[in-house]
């Protein structure tokens, strides 16, 4: 049995080289061949060197569409399992990669080296993974009341992140209109007038209590 060939996409070089060796550690059966900035570098490489598995952190520049990104790469490599990691996941961008294609989610705050083992490992056999902390995410927001519907929050959840309307828009797959139209909803459901009144009452009700500022 061959070593499973793994590649990285991470902006940041600490966390490029963090993958790498986490990656490395995860056990004997996985080689980490290349890590890479962005997409553009990862393209070159893979018209000539076989990747099993590709890891992308999701901390890429708030521009980059990773949903669009794996579909791309998954109809131009069909045998190529993606899992992507996060530090700050929300649940429909969980929802949209693994839509466009993704096999895996992890969340960062779990321990990662075995994530990273049985992730890895699972994707590469046909299935899926998602690491603790996003299962338990995705079921938070399955079982939480329909006051506030999960795209509601989580355009709350990039809103306090800093993300501007049209980051936004990107981010989820979504129009900047369909934004605009949320954030309204929301400041009538919460009684704000500005974004700020807004994103200081979803605090207070708790809205947020499950999102790390």
């Amino acid at each position: 049995m061959h070593k499973i060939n793994v590649v990285i996409i991470a902006s940041n070089d600490v966390s490029r080289s963090g993958l790498q060796a986490l990656t490395a550690a995860a056990g004997t059966f996985v080689s980490v061949t290349a890590a890479f900035a962005d997409f553009q570098g990862l393209d070159s490489y893979m018209q000539q060197n076989r990747v099993d598995v590709l890891l992308i952190d999701d901390s890429l520049p708030r521009s980059v569409n990773i949903g669009d990104a794996i579909k791309r790469l998954l109809y131009q490599h069909p045998g190529l399992a993606v899992i992507v990691l996060s530090s700050r996941p929300i649940a429909s961008v969980i929802r949209r990669v693994l839509d466009r294609g993704a096999r895996g989610f992890i969340h960062k705050d779990d321990p990662l080296t075995e994530a990273l083992l049985i992730g890895i490992e699972a994707v590469r056999r046909g299935g899926t993974y998602l690491s603790p902390r996003v299962s338990s995410l995705l079921k938070l927001e399955r079982s939480r009341p329909t006051l506030i519907d999960e795209r509601a929050l989580d355009v709350l959840r990039l809103m306090v992140d800093g993300y501007t309307a049209g980051e936004i828009a990107r981010q989820m797959g979504i129009g900047v209109k369909t934004v605009y139209r949320i954030q309204t909803a929301l400041r009538e459901t919460l009684e704000a007038r500005t974004n700020e009144q807004l994103m200081d009452a979803a605090r207070k009700k708790g809205l947020l209590d499950d999102h790390r500022e």
